[in-house]
């Protein structure tokens, strides 16, 4: 099967009904693939870190709400992670 994937902006691809992006962490780069709804809510999948996140947030029709998801994944989720392969 052939993977269909667009570029969407400078971090963000989309292909298969994910987005896939880079999110920054103390430890470097972190590549994820993510489902993203109304509101900020969002599934996110690092295969590397074998790591699922789930983000539900009330924040709907507001300007900025999955900029403010990634903020929260970056600070709080990806900050925490060990600096381990």
């Amino acid at each position: 099967m052939q993977t269909v994937t667009n570029v969407a902006d400078d971090h963000s691809n989309y292909g298969m009904l994910y987005w896939q992006r880079e999110y920054d962490s103390p430890c470097g780069k972190i590549n994820a693939w993510y489902m993203s709804g109304e509101g900020g809510n969002a599934i996110v999948t690092v295969p590397l870190k074998s790591l699922a996140v789930v983000v539900t947030r009330t924040h709907f029709a507001q300007p900025d709400m999955h900029r403010q998801t990634g903020e929260l994944l970056q600070q709080h989720v990806f900050a925490a992670l060990p600096c381990v392969n």
